[in-house]
Order: structure tokens, then C-alpha cells, then sequence
């Protein structure tokens, strides 16, 4: 972040997932965007400091259970 002399950096985060076939949405920190408190509640990280001005970040994962196999598959890309 530009103009910031500290070492690291605090931000806020939010992830969400709607099911589109039923409606059902699960978010972490679970909270709902109809709160008035919502953003305040969102996760806080504290990250090393950065250089530039805007921080972009696509983070892909998804995760599978079979409940009948009691088996669990998991993939995830972050950058």
C-alpha cells in the first residue's frame, strides 16, 4: 500500500457460495450482506506489507465428500 510505513498490513475478508439449484448459501465468517453489521464482521488477516496499490487476488477451491465412502477430494489454486 502506497504511503504505508508499517511492516504488515491488516485487511478484511468475506468468502461466499451460492447453490444455484437450491438456493442455499454458505459463507465464511457466516454472516448475511442483510445485517447492518456485515463488513465489520468480516474475518480480519494481518499480511506482510506490500508496494503497490491495489492487491488482486483469485482464489479457486473446491471440495468434495462422499458421505457413503467417507471419502474426500480437495483442489484449490491461489495467485
Amino acid at each position: 500500500m502506497r504511503g504505508a510505513d508499517a511492516p504488515t498490513r491488516d485487511i478484511a475478508v468475506h468468502f461466499s457460495r451460492t447453490l444455484g439449484a437450491t438456493g442455499e448459501q454458505v459463507a465464511y465468517p457466516a454472516v448475511s450482506p442483510e445485517r447492518a453489521r456485515f463488513v465489520s464482521a468480516f474475518e480480519r488477516v494481518n499480511l506482510a506489507q506490500y508496494r503497490k496499490a491495489l492487491l488482486h487476488v483469485w482464489p479457486y477451491a473446491t471440495v468434495t465428500h462422499d458421505r457413503l465412502e467417507g471419502d474426500h477430494r480437495h483442489k484449490g489454486v491461489y495467485g
